[in-house]
């Protein structure tokens, strides 16, 4: 609770806030206006263990804005941020989502959506969107019990 009333107080004007993401996808988060960061984390699905290990730690976080993260485990939201994705975002469909960093991994930056993380991430440039880095929460994200995985995914 202390990490989030920090956090908090550290935000501007925002629609969404990403405290979780996947590990096993790029993250993408702004610098300056004209300049992003992206890459990979080298765990792509903590184990047990590295959960356990992370409940333990206390880190200080930023809050940066967020250009591209998957995964909707853990964020929050304001009321102008969901009727600003309400209105973009549904009807679910294929649209195109552009991840500039997925080209070293899978060969192209371009990518039909195929899950709902895929079509909000679509938005998190348009809107006051942020990311907690590092995350304050993290899931198992198990590969093994996934539904969706690979480029295909997205």
């Amino acid at each position: 609770m202390e990490q989030l009333e920090r956090v908090a107080g550290l935000l501007p004007a925002w629609d969404i806030v990403m405290l979780g993401y996947n590990t096993d996808a790029v993250l993408e988060f702004g610098v300056l206006p004209s300049c992003s960061f992206g890459g990979f984390f080298s765990k792509l699905y903590p184990t047990p263990e590295d959960l356990a290990e992370f409940v333990g730690t206390r880190s200080e976080v930023l809050v940066l804005p967020l250009k591209n993260a998957f995964g909707m485990c853990c964020y929050f939201i304001s009321p102008q941020g969901a009727e600003k994705l309400l209105a973009e975002v549904f009807p679910l469909d294929n649209r195109e989502v552009i991840i500039p960093y997925n080209a070293l991994r899978f060969g192209t930056e371009r990518f039909r959506c195929r899950t709902f993380d895929s079509n909000v991430n679509t938005q998190f440039r348009h809107i006051g969107a942020f990311a907690v880095v590092p995350p304050l929460v993290l899931t198992p994200n198990d590969k093994s019990t996934s539904t969706i995985s690979g480029p295909a995914a997205l």
